[in-house]
């Protein structure tokens, strides 16, 4: 028997194996240490170079020193439209299959944008129900190779969530 007369559902498995086979949460941790570390513009540019220069102008125009994603979900008062363009963009990483950013990454970028968004600007920028919105944080809370300022992010959020809605913790 050869690789050509195996089934090709069987290939197709070995293959793309689930993405939790391909991380490491030591892996993980250094990747998503590195995103952090990454300057939104370049990754935002990837999806469309007027929107790298979108956000060059946003944050001149705002006076802001945001460098990195980091400095972004760490930022008292981000700019909303960027809050925006990230939570879309990690929207669009996870969901591709041919991104090279692992989708557990991007999914937490995406929480961490909205998350932003509620807490330091009092907008909510997501279409998800409290209760959706509470679990994808909760997952996101429940990674053990996130880093403090991020987890304590969520946990925010989280915890807002929680008192407006009136359920107890």
């Amino acid at each position: 028997m050869t690789v050509f007369d195996s089934d090709s559902r069987n290939l197709a498995e070995l293959m793309n194996p689930p993405e939790e086979q391909l991380w490491r949460p030591e892996e993980l941790a250094a990747v998503f240490r590195h995103q952090l570390s990454v300057p939104v513009q370049f990754d935002l540019a990837g999806l469309d170079p007027r929107i790298g220069e979108d956000v060059r102008l946003l944050a001149v125009s705002q006076g802001l020193s945001l460098k990195s994603f980091g400095d972004l979900f760490r930022h008292p008062n981000p700019p909303v439209k960027l809050l925006i363009m990230v939570k879309d963009f990690a929207k669009r990483t996870s969901l591709s299959p041919n991104s090279l950013l692992p989708s557990e990454i991007a999914k937490v970028l995406y929480y961490s944008a909205i998350a932003a968004a509620i807490l330091r600007c009092s907008r909510r920028i997501t279409n998800l129900n409290d209760a959706s919105l509470r679990c994808g944080l909760e997952w996101a809370i429940s990674l053990s190779w996130i880093d403090s300022d991020t987890r304590c992010l969520l946990q925010s959020c989280r915890d807002a969530l929680v008192i407006s809605d009136g359920v107890t913790k």
